[in-house]
């Protein structure tokens, strides 16, 4: 397994939460807990440790038929452009399963948006660590609720902030986005805390909106250090694909 700071990976598991939220279930909510924080913080550090589980010997000699898994449902095709590509990004990068970094698989629903899975990639020598979030806007209202959300800077500060604990998040500010990126668009940063051994680190978020489709882009790196992509630059790659959709 690739280990990145465990910091990095908690707040990735707990942003995955906000980006399904409505606004109204954003507001309703106040900041999670120091317990459930350090819960997802232990999660990652399970997802990304070399531990081998043991198997567990079923002392019955009963047989018991499983019934087939259901297959996921067919995801609007329009996501699939939604999609960033490993030839989107530098050198050094590689695609992972996102359940490899516990980040919880979005399925898609019958009502409200169709969250797709997130896409994950990183740069194990750089620690740098990219996070794509699409999903299809089925209504108007899914639309609205979309904008409101993540409008604007302060719009995606605070739903990013309600999601961890007082003191998690050190410092945020508005982050500029291409007026040109999407119909609606917002970007922020964030500085987050050292985790052990790991330094302080950075998270640039962009969330934008073209049509149906709702993007938000996390990537992660440590603080001080060159930047391997901007999130900018990520933003208009999923963008392009975007605009040459019918």
């Amino acid at each position: 397994m690739r280990r990145l700071p465990a910091v990095i990976l908690a707040i990735s598991i707990l942003f995955s939460g906000a980006c399904s939220a409505s606004p109204e279930a954003s507001a309703a909510t106040s900041h999670v807990s120091t317990a459930v924080f350090e819960s997802a913080v232990a999660t990652a550090l399970e997802a990304t440790s070399k531990a081998v589980s043991t198997p567990t010997l079923t002392p019955s000699p009963t047989r018991t038929q499983t019934p087939s898994p259901t297959p996921p449902p067919t995801l609007p095709p329009a996501l699939a452009q939604a999609r960033l590509l490993l030839a989107d990004l530098p050198q050094g990068f590689e695609e992972v399963d996102p359940a490899e970094f516990g980040l919880p698989l979005q399925n898609p629903s019958d009502e409200g948006p169709v969250l797709a899975p997130p896409s994950v990639f990183i740069q194990g020598s750089t620690h740098h660590l990219v996070i794509v979030y699409p999903q299809y806007l089925n209504t108007s209202t899914d639309r609205a609720k979309f904008d409101l959300q993540f409008g604007s800077s302060q719009a995606l500060i605070e739903t990013v902030s309600s999601t961890f604990p007082p003191g998690i998040i050190e410092e945020s500010f508005p982050l500029s986005a291409s007026a040109d990126l999407g119909d609606a668009r917002s970007g922020a940063s964030l500085i987050l805390p050292p985790s052990g051994d790991s330094p302080r680190s950075r998270m640039d978020a962009i969330a934008f909106r073209r049509g149906a489709i709702g993007v938000q882009i996390n990537v992660f790196y440590p603080l001080g250090a060159p930047i391997a992509i901007s999130v900018q630059n990520i933003a208009e790659a999923v963008d392009i694909r975007l605009q040459a959709l019918p």
